[in-house]
């Protein structure tokens, strides 16, 4: 091997890690189960929604209080699938998210959004 590959290699894995964090952060939060209060709701554009995608697109997320009073953001979609859901789901509600993909957050009274397009 060369001395260049052995500096190479290592330098690539260091510099994608954080890119490979960041998007599996945002799956396991769409598949992961919670029950807490709504604090807050935005739209995250992500590094690579800016390059890759339209003006406007990017992962929607909600923040979310606990018992312990602790805030945790979670993203549940993005904004061209699932925006609508997004836009029902109000602050300072308590919403219940089922454990899969698909499933998305609902107060615990209402029906649970569709996912069929």
């Amino acid at each position: 091997m060369s001395r260049e590959l052995l500096f190479i290699v290592p330098l690539f894995i260091v510099l994608l890690l954080p890119l490979a964090w960041h998007e599996g952060v945002r799956e396991w939060d769409q598949y992961a189960s919670y029950s807490c209060v709504v604090v807050e709701k935005g739209l995250d554009h992500g590094i690579f929604e800016s390059f890759f995608t339209d003006f406007g697109e990017g992962d929607l997320y909600i923040t979310l209080k606990d018992d312990g009073g602790n805030r945790s953001k979670k993203y549940v979609g993005t904004s061209s699938s699932r925006f609508l859901d997004w836009y029902h789901l109000k602050v300072g509600s308590f919403v219940v998210k089922n454990k899969g993909f698909g499933q998305f957050p609902h107060e615990p009274d209402k029906a649970i959004p569709s996912i069929s397009p």
